[in-house]
């Protein structure tokens, strides 16, 4: 399999269905729709969504179903990153070769464009729901899964230990705690939906959590070992273990992460594929 084909080709869906459910159209004020635009179509790799798909393919669900919650994972991403770059939090001036959402419309626009975009999901998600006539069980499950993976319990909640932890607190595990919160619980529950609304058994759910989990960190790790040498805030594993090390602890993460979906055989390659190319990212 080519992954970096399969990658393109539902990039391009996910596009699509972004830019649909953003169309302006008078639906949100002008400069809020700019602002919303501008880091949503910033040209994100599209990860999470990517999984929930591949992960929902692989149990024969259906692409149509899947989509909204893909699309609002990835706006709820997109709004963390928004919030990130912020001067009160990572200070950053640059995502993806741009200037940042603040320093292009301010901080106020910013902050209210990441809000409205976290909103935003969770109106697509519950509107398309209905309309679909999608399982309202199977949804609603979903929409509060991301909820909690997204909130206090999930992401905010590792982005304050991120911030908050001093140093002398921190070990190994309590940093890739942070990393499971912060980064590994939005890519898990993206699987988890996609398995989810496709009708996935209980024990399949468990198994693709572990998965996520380790796939999650390993992610991180990967983004610290590209950023070592930076200036960069809060909490990184590198820093505390060294490059070669953080490498090794990401390689064994997600030789655990392909441990844990071998009971799906074949059926998931793309998974397998997927762990790789995280594994192999250089920039």
């Amino acid at each position: 399999m080519d992954i970096y084909e399969y990658f393109r080709k539902k990039q391009e869906i996910i596009e699509r269905e972004l830019r649909r459910y953003l169309t302006w159209n008078g639906r949100f004020p002008e400069i809020l729709a700019e602002a919303m635009s501008y880091s949503v179509f910033s040209g994100g790799k599209r990860l999470r969504p990517i999984l929930m798909i591949a992960a929902a393919e692989m149990i024969g669900g259906d692409l149509e179903d899947i989509l909204p919650f893909a699309c609002g994972v990835e706006l709820i991403h997109t709004y963390s990153l928004i919030h990130d770059d912020l001067p009160s939090m990572d200070d950053d001036q640059f995502r993806r070769g741009r200037p940042t959402s603040h320093r292009v419309f301010g901080e106020a626009v910013a902050i209210l464009a990441g809000d409205a975009l976290l909103s935003e999901a969770f109106y697509i998600m519950a509107k398309s729901s209905s309309e679909r006539n999608i399982d309202p069980i199977k949804a609603l499950r979903v929409i509060y899964e991301i909820a909690e993976a997204s909130g206090s319990r999930g992401m905010v909640g590792g982005q304050i230990g991120d911030i908050t932890m001093k140093a002398s607190e921190l070990d190994q595990s309590s940093v890739e705690a942070i990393h499971l919160d912060k980064t590994a619980r939005l890519i898990t529950v993206s699987l988890r939906a996609g398995f989810i609304l496709s009708g996935a058994t209980e024990y399949e759910i468990d198994t693709i959590t572990r998965y996520g989990n380790n796939l999650g960190v390993a992610f991180q790790i990967m983004d610290d070992l590209v950023d070592a040498g930076k200036e960069k805030k809060g909490i990184n594993l590198v820093h505390l273990i060294g490059v070669e090390e953080a490498r090794k602890r990401a390689e064994r993460l997600i030789a655990d992460a392909l441990d844990a979906i071998s009971v799906f055989g074949e059926k998931a390659d793309v998974l397998r594929e997927l762990a790789r190319f995280v594994i192999a990212r250089r920039d």
